[in-house]
């Protein structure tokens, strides 16, 4: 269970120890306020009628075709992928953690619903 305490005292410990780290994940995570960095992660399930069902990563070009960086990949049955490689294959019921620009994150869900 992550407490309001647990989660200060994680901040600060990062503030002092990895600095560089914790300023990437603000940024990462949008709490940085800077609108010219529109930098989001987000989550997009995969069904199986989704043009990315059966291919691998490196078929899919998610990071060549829209810039996202592909952070993980959670199985269907529940396994998480970190960093997967690029022979993953992406299967119906996966959930895919991407990071990116908010508007190159919003074209691969819109093509993921075609």
């Amino acid at each position: 269970m992550l407490t309001p305490y647990t989660f200060i005292g994680h901040r600060l410990a990062h503030s002092m120890l990895r600095p560089d780290v914790l300023s990437f994940l603000d940024v990462a995570s949008a709490f940085s306020g800077n609108a010219e960095l529109q930098i989001e992660t987000e989550q997009l399930r995969v069904s199986e009628r989704n043009p990315l069902c059966g291919r691998t990563l490196e078929e899919a070009r998610v990071r060549q075709t829209y810039g996202l960086i592909i952070l993980a990949l959670r199985k269907a049955a529940g396994r998480m992928l970190f960093n997967p490689d690029g022979g993953t294959r992406i299967e119906g019921g996966d959930v895919l953690i991407a990071m990116g620009e908010r508007t190159n994150l919003k074209r691969l869900a819109d093509a993921m619903k075609a």
